[in-house]
């Protein structure tokens, strides 16, 4: 048996139903429009911000040229300079030739006539009057140009490579940065975090290799920690181990592919991460951090962070958590500040592997001693890269720790 809904209570609920969807409908036009909104202030904002980069940027490179302009302009007055005195001196010593020359071709005039002389008595009482010749003074400038050409462009080139790398840094943190603005959970606009997709799809487990520690550190059980302990240890000395500068190898090495670990530097005034090859020297103090000679590293001098690149670029802050990727295949080395979440520095086009099995035996002896020589002979090297590290040496800093990864979206 059918119930009967009368057409006025029928009507009733649809109305009702109806209200209720507007009122739904309204609320979703009023949070879109709210958020519409927001957005658009959001870009106003970030259009005034990105105007006064701008002038800032043409501000600061303007002032850069002009800088560049005199440094140039003071150097090639240094050298005008340089050479207008030698210049002077020069025609110093000439002039004082020119009479020295004067004075021995009047002697040697006279010693002709007295040797053409037939009277014997003029001979032997005008010969002592006859001065001796003097002798020529050697032309040797005071100052001379101090530079070679290559020395300025080498220098150029390496301030080129700086200002190239400063540049990219500020692009790649450009690139990370939010529309709206930090911290306002208002809107879900937000730029790809690049951290974030590292440390998800790069994040590799690294722990240390004892047998490489120098003597004087001392690494945890677990192979996370390694601390200085300040005095010699006695352990087994191998091929692989520091002997004198106190640093320590990861456990293992990459030859391809991208790896990405985190390493806490929390409470440490003097440390160094990164990574090298592993023909680096191992023995004695020739160990130069230097992308040259395989290292690519980042470290805390007393509170002066720098990339230990060549030259070194001075950083305005030390980070508390640094994250290292590498990209074998592109031959980058990049650190970020994990608590900022902003790249630090890039190395790029870094010769990461030798080419051939004979130039890495060539370059792991070239240069050593034969003791040095005899000791890489015994050393198995893989054409490898390892992380590198090198904890505080104050008794009272904490253990560098290579600590897990994770990222934001764990965290949260």
């Amino acid at each position: 048996m059918h119930e009967v809904v009368s057409l006025e209570e029928e009507l009733k609920q649809r109305k009702s139903q109806l209200l209720l969807m507007k009122v739904r409908v309204d609320q979703t036009l009023e949070e879109k429009s709210i958020t519409a909104e927001r957005i658009q202030n959001s870009i106003k904002q970030r259009r005034q911000k990105v105007k006064k980069v701008k002038a800032e940027t043409i501000r600061s490179f303007a002032a850069l040229v002009a800088l560049i302009e005199a440094k140039k302009m003071k150097l090639i007055e240094f050298l005008e300079e340089k050479q207008k005195a030698t210049e002077q001196e020069a025609e110093m010593v000439v002039g004082q030739l020119q009479m020295e020359i004067s004075e021995n071709q009047r002697i040697s005039t006279q010693l002709e006539d007295l040797l053409k002389t037939e009277d014997d008595f003029r001979l032997l009482q005008d010969l002592p009057s006859i001065a001796a010749p003097t002798e020529s003074k050697s032309f040797r400038p005071k100052t001379q140009t101090v530079l070679h050409e290559n020395t300025v462009k080498m220098a150029v080139a390496q301030t080129e490579e700086v200002l190239s790398q400063q540049v990219e840094i500020m692009i790649r943190e450009a690139s990370l940065t939010e529309l709206q603005e930090p911290g306002d959970p208002e809107t879900d606009v937000v730029f790809h975090d690049e951290l974030e997709t590292i440390q998800q799809e790069c994040m590799t487990t690294v722990s240390l290799d004892p047998s490489t520690a120098h003597p004087s550190l001392i690494v945890s059980e677990d192979r996370k920690r390694v601390m200085d302990g300040g005095s010699r240890r006695n352990v087994s000395d191998n091929s692989s181990r520091f002997d004198c500068l106190h640093y320590v190898l990861g456990n293992e090495g990459f030859s391809s592919g991208r790896f990405y670990f985190e390493v806490s530097v929390k409470g440490q005034t003097t440390w160094e991460v990164g990574v090298a090859r592993d023909t680096i020297n191992r023995k004695g103090v020739n160990l130069s951090l230097s992308p040259e000679h395989g290292c690519w590293t980042l470290g805390s001098y007393w509170g002066r962070c720098q990339v230990n690149s060549n030259p070194p670029v001075v950083l305005p802050g030390a980070p508390e958590k640094l994250g290292v990727f590498v990209d074998c295949d592109q031959r980058v080395v990049s650190f970020y500040d994990v608590d900022t979440r902003t790249l630090i520095y890039s190395f790029t086009k870094c010769t990461l592997s030798l080419d051939s099995p004979e130039d890495a035996g060539k370059r792991a002896t070239s240069g050593r001693s034969l003791v040095e020589r005899r000791i890489y002979v015994g050393t198995v090297t893989t054409n490898r890269i390892y992380p590198i590290f090198r904890p505080g040496s104050e008794e009272t800093e904490a253990a560098l720790w290579i600590c897990p990864v994770r990222s934001s979206k764990r965290r949260k």
